[in-house]
């Protein structure tokens, strides 16, 4: 190892052994010299590397980046982009675009990629922000580095009325569970519907479903178990330690986890993922679909945000205390009743933070959690919860030992509580499990939301406890007024729909959540984003909505436009008119409506296409045409023999 200044450099190594990412030993940002620009950069190109690149997180969701040559030393802590041409919610315009790209000063990675050739291409990359010519933030990572200054301001304002030491640092941890589905490129690139929206648009059920409950954690197939490993391998050599890998509910459906890290960093690693694995699977003639609900009637895709609190010298805040001793017991029960309050308070918000076209579609059904915004605390925790509400003694929370009955038995802990993979926020042991995230969206959105509602919450604790209330004075407060955000039941019920109708909780369709935007001030009030910029915001997200479903409204007519032909000439082949029998006759029939109503259809959706502005307009195409073209659609999969029908079925896409 050899350093330099602030930034450690590690020595030359050979070929493939290399590590491709350079961890720096302080805030090189705030502290930049000539210097260490030269270490990073002769680092860099002892390893091949021509350029580099500002790596960013626009408000398209996904990730985008700008290439400098290495010898363009000038613009490597800052560069310039055109902010117009990336969605910005109005804040850039083609007359004012100009946008600034900056390096955060975090860790920094060489990417390789492969060239149609066979060439290796290596480029250093610098997780940047992405900000306009006034300041306005123009990306996700931005809001979510503001958060997590407040929640760390907020969660030591609260540890320091408690008596522990002044200043202590906090931050939020998060481990991302990212499922996706992988698919013969071959059949991929003859599904229009998969190519052009990223998910399909009809399908015949499969004869090979999740019924048998045989996929979750079975053996994998070769192919998809070599691509997990090249990927993993190529993530480790960037710095992404992985943690789990297994095979998922739906046939062809997948998971990876990396190992937990800082918020901001486990984001910047979960997309690094994304992008990894995109690439990869091609080399083995896969293709990686992140769609929240690529197959109609099989699980969909989410990613699992783990989050919780870690403090200096404190450890976990939010692990459950085996002993009651040393205040434990209150710091754990303040730190849980501000994530209850805050869930309760701006559910709306939560919700908004994942609504997308792909998760209106997902949550809900097939173990995804439905989007009423409620906390699963588990059968202990509720119970000392009850106590603390009734003013009686907390009952001792420790892991229980589970008896199986075998004379030389393994030791097994059981949880306190039990899963509930209903719940969209559910408790689990020492963090809570954001499972109503979807698999395509950067998380940070979600992630900025959720740290700067718990830091309100923490931030009003610490006020009251800085009045005199005491800890479980103030707790028992707390619960008492959000606890109707907590149902440790079934979430699919309907039952609980109307229960949580009741207690007040936001039930409309996901889309309209997305006017929390404008009705929640708690962005502004914690300084996370600016009424611009929440507009800007809103104004993006809805306007997603408009071009996904005109996109899939043009691919469905463009798949009607190739059935159609194809019913017609098999009706030409087999039409008879002495057709006797009357099954025939009936089939025949089939034939000619189903191809009626295609055609009916195509001209009620070109009729509609330029009506559809916003949200509303959107939904109901969503909810109406799209619903009617797949059912005529799987009919027409249905009527025609395989070798007939144009594109290939769900049986052959989810068979690897």
């Amino acid at each position: 190892m050899g350093q330099t200044g602030s930034t450690t450099v590690d020595s030359d190594m050979d070929g493939e052994e290399w590590v491709d990412m350079l961890r720096l030993s302080s805030d090189v940002l705030k502290e930049s010299s000539e210097m260490e620009v030269e270490d990073i950069i002769k680092w860099a190109e002892n390893r091949g590397v021509t350029h580099y690149a500002h790596w960013f997180q626009p408000l398209s969701g996904g990730t985008a980046e700008k290439h400098e040559s290495i010898l363009n030393r000038e613009e490597f802590y800052q560069s310039e982009t055109d902010g117009s041409s990336f969605p910005t919610g109005g804040l850039r315009k083609t007359s004012t675009s100009r946008g600034y790209l900056v390096w955060d000063g975090t860790d920094v990675f060489i990417r390789t990629q492969r060239s149609s050739d066979g060439k290796k291409l290596r480029v250093l990359i610098l997780p940047s922000i992405f900000c306009s010519y006034e300041g306005y933030a123009l990306d996700y990572k931005i809001p979510l580095l503001r958060s997590e200054e407040r929640l760390a301001s907020a969660a030591s304002r609260v540890l320091s009325a408690l008596g522990y030491s002044e200043g202590l640092s906090v931050s939020s941890t998060l481990g991302i569970e990212q499922e996706f589905f992988l698919v013969d490129k071959s059949l991929f690139e003859r599904r229009l519907d998969l190519k052009f929206c990223g998910r399909t648009l009809y399908g015949r059920f499969p004869l090979r479903d999740q019924s048998y409950e045989d996929h979750y954690c079975s053996t994998m197939p070769g192919r998809v178990l070599s691509c997990l490993e090249k990927v993993e391998k190529r993530l480790e050599r960037m710095g992404v330690e992985m943690k789990t890998r297994h095979a998922e509910v739906a046939p062809g459906q997948y998971e990876l986890t990396p190992v937990y890290r800082e918020s901001p960093l486990a984001v910047d690693q979960n997309l690094l993922l994304m992008e990894t694995l995109r690439q990869i699977a091609l080399e083995y003639g896969l293709v990686c679909l992140f769609s929240e609900k690529p197959f109609e009637g099989l699980n969909g895709s989410g990613k699992h945000c783990n989050w919780s609190l870690r403090a200096e010298l404190l450890g976990n805040l939010l692990e459950i205390p085996t002993e009651s001793e040393n205040g434990e017991y209150e710091r754990f029960f303040l730190f849980l009743a501000a994530v209850i309050r805050a869930v309760h308070l701006h559910g709306p918000l939560l919700r908004a933070s994942i609504c997308t076209p792909g998760n209106e579609y997902r949550l809900g059904a097939n173990e995804a959690p439905p989007p009423i915004m409620s906390i699963y605390l588990g059968e202990a925790l509720d119970r000392a919860c009850q106590a603390i509400l009734d003013g009686l003694p907390i009952p001792y929370l420790s892991r229980r030992e589970i008896e199986l009955e075998l004379k030389e038995q393994p030791k097994v802990k059981g949880s306190l509580e039990d899963r509930n993979r209903t719940s969209p926020f559910a408790f689990t042991g020492n963090k809570f499990e954001f499972r109503a995230v979807g698999a395509s969206q950067n998380c940070a959105g979600p992630i900025c939301t959720l740290n700067t509602i718990v830091a309100e919450s923490l931030d009003w604790i610490a006020d009251q406890l800085k009045l005199g209330q005491k800890p479980m004075e103030l707790v028992r407060q707390i619960l008492a007024e959000h606890y109707k955000g907590v149902y440790n039941g079934d979430n699919y019920t309907s039952e609980w729909r109307e229960e949580a109708q009741r207690r007040g909780l936001f039930c409309s369709s996901l889309g309209d959540s997305l006017l929390a935007y404008r009705e929640d001030d708690v962005f502004q009030r914690m300084k996370v984003m600016t009424s611009k910029e929440l507009e800007a915001l809103f104004s993006v997200r809805e306007d997603n909505f408009v071009k996904t479903t005109l996109r899939e409204l043009r691919t469905v007519n463009m798949l009607i436009s190739i059935v159609v032909p194809h019913l017609m000439k098999f009706f030409n082949e087999l039409f008879n008119p002495e057709i006797s029998s009357g099954r025939q006759r009936e089939y025949v029939t089939q034939l000619v409506n189903c191809t009626n109503n295609l055609l009916d259809v195509s001209r009620k959706i070109s009729d509609l296409l330029p009506t559809i502005k916003d949200r509303e307009s959107s939904s109901f195409a969503r909810r109406t045409l799209l619903v009617t073209a797949r059912d005529l659609l799987n009919q027409a999969e249905s009527l025609l023999p395989g070798d007939v029908f144009p594109f290939p079925s769900y049986d052959q896409l989810l068979s690897l």
